[in-house]
């Protein structure tokens, strides 16, 4: 981007600005100001004006993302007080634990693989994190990417007990039907 003399634009930042605003370029993607400037002009980047008008819509918009990004931590306090401070879920697998005791003259590395599969709170693990990620907005990734919560209206209830516990079922239930085609098949795999 060249400018002539009498179109210069002179840009005036306070020491530090600089090295700060070539960090956040860098994190964009961008290799220097001058190719962030060519953007913004060619569309690439949004730009907020900051005048005295936008700053209410900005400083409500900042706000409603903030409450957002409280929403998510909220949720993800209730899914780790149920599934691990009091807690309320339990993963069995000793049925399919007692498959494998079953079986003799099964392959020791297929019964070690199977050992970590069925690790039991590896899966409640997963399954936590499965239950938070159905009930979070996903404000701060949201966030991140600029994108904006509509309001404080288009924030949902925080879920009930009831509704975790809907939806630890429903990734239990998922648990199981995995695990009853893969151990079989590795059963089959791991015996003479």
């Amino acid at each position: 981007m060249t400018f002539s003399d009498e179109g210069a634009v002179c840009i005036s930042v306070q020491k530090g600005t600089y090295e700060r605003l070539q960090a956040v370029i860098r994190d964009l993607g961008v290799d220097s100001v001058t190719d962030f400037l060519v953007g913004i002009a060619e569309g690439n980047f949004g730009v907020y004006d900051m005048s005295e008008s936008s700053n209410e819509d900005f400083a409500h918009e900042q706000e409603v993302q903030e409450e957002a990004i409280n929403y998510d931590q909220e949720v993800k306090k209730l899914c780790v007080l149920h599934f691990f401070k009091e807690p309320r879920y339990v993963v069995d697998m000793s049925r399919y634990r007692g498959m494998i005791d079953m079986v003799s003259g099964l392959d020791t590395k297929v019964r070690e693989g199977l050992d970590k599969y069925l690790d039991e709170s590896k899966i409640l693990s997963d399954i936590y994190l499965k239950v938070r990620n159905h009930f979070q907005l996903g404000a701060f990734a949201a966030c991140l990417h600029g994108e904006w919560i509509e309001s404080r209206d288009s924030l949902p209830l925080l879920p009930s007990v009831a509704d975790i516990d809907g939806r630890f079922q429903i990734e239990m239930e998922d648990v199981y039907r995995r695990a009853d085609h893969t151990v079989a098949k590795r059963i089959e795999q791991g015996t003479p």
